[in-house]
């Protein structure tokens, strides 16, 4: 899972092996470690509406599951709008980049611009 922030915006970038676990029904997550603390990133599906939240150094992003499977299979993004704090989500598939990387880019979905 890669994740930008850019002022009242996040960006969520899943691998081909996120998105498969999420459409079974797992949870996918990520840490960071800072000196003292630590950041965790949890993205999961539920069967109710979308919702994101932030409690005590945890990001959790709740996705309606027919909206997951959907992009999994047609779409390449969801974007959400949620009105506290006007806070714009944009949940997608990661592509493999135009350009050659040192990166292992083995688990990215194919970049729809270009194959490499």
């Amino acid at each position: 899972m890669k994740i930008r922030i850019l002022n009242n915006s996040i960006r969520f970038r899943m691998s081909r092996t996120e998105m498969s676990a999420l459409e079974n029904g797992y949870e996918v997550s990520s840490v960071t470690h800072f000196l003292k603390e630590s950041l965790m990133v949890v993205v999961r599906t539920v069967h109710s509406e979308s919702s994101i939240d932030l409690y005590k150094n945890k990001i959790t992003l709740s996705l309606e599951k027919d909206a997951v499977i959907s992009l999994n299979a047609d779409e390449n993004h969801i974007s959400h709008r949620f009105s506290q704090g006007e806070l714009s989500v944009l949940f997608e598939k990661d592509f493999k980049c135009l350009t050659e990387r040192a990166e292992d880019e083995s688990e990215l979905y194919p970049n729809p611009l270009k194959s490499h």
